[in-house]
C-alpha cells in the first residue's frame, strides 16, 4: 500500500475568465454573497486582480504552482474552485467527482486532464460522474478533508456529499470514511473544507456546528489521536474561512500555511502561535472571491500528488 503524504509539493489553480455569483450553488452556501448594485464585469474584474496579486505573493514565498486558463466558453463562475472537481494522489491517480450544480459540471476540463497525463505522468484515472445520474454527489477535497498518511476521510454530509459516493471513494482508494451531520442556521454545511483543515502536525476544526455528540466526540478523538495540536475555532470563525485553510511543501521543503486576510484576521493569537510554529504563513486578500464566490484559498488549490 502507498503512503502518501500530507502535505503536496505542488498544485495547480485557475485564472477565472467568468468568475461571479453562481444562483445555483448559493441555494445551499450560505458564504455567498448574492450582488446588489455590483456589476458583473466589476466582480470578475476584481477577483481577477485578486487571483494576480495572490500568485505573485504564492512565487515570493517559493511556491510556484502550475496556471490555467479558465475557457470562455463554456460559461464557469465557480472554475476558480477546482478541488471540486478533481484531486491527485501518489501512484499517478486522478479522480474526478460528481458535481451538485448543473453548472460547476462543466468545469471539468479534458484539456487539464490530458495535461497531467501527458505532462506529469498520471497513469490512471477514476471517474465517477456517472453518479450525478443517481444524484448522488462527491464534490473532491470540498466534500472530503483527507488524512492522507493515515488513510483517513473526514466528511460532513450535505446536499453536496453523500454516503453512497464517499463509501466508493472509500473502498476505492482504501480510506476510512469518518461522517458526521453539521448544521449552521438549521442547513448543512455545504463543504466539510469551510469547517475542518488538516496540515502536517495541527488541524483546525469547528466542532460546535457538529449536531450529533456523539459524532462531535468521534471527530475530535481521531483527530487527537494522529498527534496533531488541535485548534478549536467558533463558527463565526468558520465564517471567516478559518476553516478554510492548507499547508503546502514549499521549493525549501518548508511547511507553509496559505489562508485569507479574513481567515488570519479571525484568529486568536494562541491559534496563531500553534500554526506559525508549524511554518511561514502566507496571507492573501481574496474579499471579492470569498464574497460572492462563498469559497476561500483551499478551495482554489488543486493539489498535484
Amino acid at each position: 500500500m502507498i503512503m502518501e503524504r500530507q502535505l503536496a509539493r505542488s498544485f495547480f489553480l485557475i485564472r477565472p475568465s467568468a468568475f461571479g455569483y453562481n444562483h445555483q450553488t448559493a441555494d445551499d452556501n450560505s458564504f455567498q454573497t448574492r450582488p446588489s448594485n455590483t456589476s458583473y464585469t466589476k466582480i470578475h474584474s476584481a477577483a481577477l486582480a485578486e487571483f494576480n496579486v495572490m500568485l505573485e505573493k504564492l512565487n515570493s514565498y517559493e511556491l510556484d504552482p502550475i496556471v490555467f486558463e479558465d475557457a470562455q466558453d463554456p460559461f464557469t463562475p465557480d472554475a476558480i474552485f477546482p478541488n471540486n472537481w478533481i484531486s491527485t494522489h501518489d501512484g499517478g491517480i486522478i479522480v474526478t467527482y460528481p458535481m451538485w450544480s448543473e453548472i460547476r459540471r462543466k468545469e471539468r476540463s479534458e484539456i487539464i486532464l490530458d495535461f497531467l497525463e501527458s505532462e506529469l505522468s498520471y497513469t490512471r484515472r477514476y471517474s465517477f460522474e456517472y453518479l450525478e445520474d443517481e444524484n448522488f454527489f462527491l464534490e473532491g477535497t470540498g466534500s472530503m478533508v483527507l488524512d492522507r498518511p493515515n488513510k483517513l476521510i473526514y466528511a460532513g454530509l450535505s446536499n453536496r456529499t453523500s454516503i453512497k459516493a464517499l463509501d466508493k471513494f472509500a473502498v476505492l482508494m482504501g480510506y476510512r470514511a469518518i461522517h458526521f451531520h453539521t448544521s449552521l442556521d438549521n442547513k448543512p454545511v455545504y463543504h466539510t473544507n469551510v469547517m475542518l483543515s488538516i496540515a502536517s502536525d495541527y488541524a483546525v476544526v469547528c466542532p460546535q456546528i457538529i449536531r450529533e455528540e456523539n459524532e462531535q466526540k468521534m471527530l475530535l478523538d481521531t483527530l487527537k489521536r494522529s498527534g496533531r495540536s488541535i485548534i478549536e475555532i467558533e463558527p463565526s470563525q468558520m465564517q471567516s474561512f478559518a476553516g478554510n485553510v492548507i499547508q503546502l511543501e514549499n521549493k525549501k521543503a518548508e511547511a507553509v500555511t496559505l489562508m485569507s486576510d479574513t481567515a488570519m484576521a479571525s484568529f486568536k493569537p494562541d491559534q496563531m502561535d500553534i500554526i506559525r510554529n508549524s511554518g511561514p504563513v502566507v496571507s492573501l486578500s481574496i474579499p471579492t472571491i470569498e464574497k460572492y464566490g462563498g469559497g476561500s484559498v483551499r478551495c482554489m488549490i488543486a493539489e498535484l500528488f
